[in-house]
């Protein structure tokens, strides 16, 4: 058999196996501070709403793990796109999902304008994030859907703080 011709091959095969998310899974060590961030960042929606997600980690005494994750959908731009909204809604599988609804803040630094609906949410509720078949949120009246991508970054997010 032709070299070039397995060489190629051999390419695609390693090409075909290997998964590629559209964001980008940061882990990172405090070792000051003894502490874990795994941070998940997904890519812009249609809506330029990114949706990110933060697990905090780090180990007790008795040598257990606490982890604490935080879920944003965040936004920036040279003005305030959701001035007078206070919260995001989120729906799973058409139901209302309460433990994703995020309190609105604004950050600005000198002509940026940056916002995020953030709230702490459990491991459990996530993997039921995980698990759905659509899940949906509403920040003011910007309407979108969580991509599959995103559900698929937490779900490495949980892995890795598991």
């Amino acid at each position: 058999m032709n070299k070039t011709w397995m060489t190629g091959l051999a390419g695609c095969l390693v090409s075909l196996t290997m998964q590629t998310y559209a964001g980008e899974l940061t882990d990172e060590t405090d070792t000051f501070r003894e502490r874990r961030s795994v941070v998940w960042t997904g890519e812009p929606s249609a809506d330029d709403l990114t949706f990110s997600l933060l697990a905090n980690q780090s180990e007790t005494s008795s040598g257990n793990k606490n982890t604490f994750y935080t879920a944003k959908l965040s936004s920036s731009g040279k003005s305030a796109r959701f001035p007078g909204c206070f919260s995001s809604r989120w729906t799973v599988d058409g139901d209302p999902f309460p433990a994703l609804d995020g309190r609105y803040k604004l950050n600005t630094f000198r002509e940026i304008y940056g916002e995020d609906f953030s709230t702490s949410v459990s491991r459990e509720s996530l993997e039921r994030i995980v698990a759905a078949k659509r899940v949906e949120f509403r920040a003011c009246d910007v309407r979108g859907t969580l991509s599959a991508d995103d559900r698929q970054g937490i779900q490495r997010v949980l892995d890795a703080t598991n």
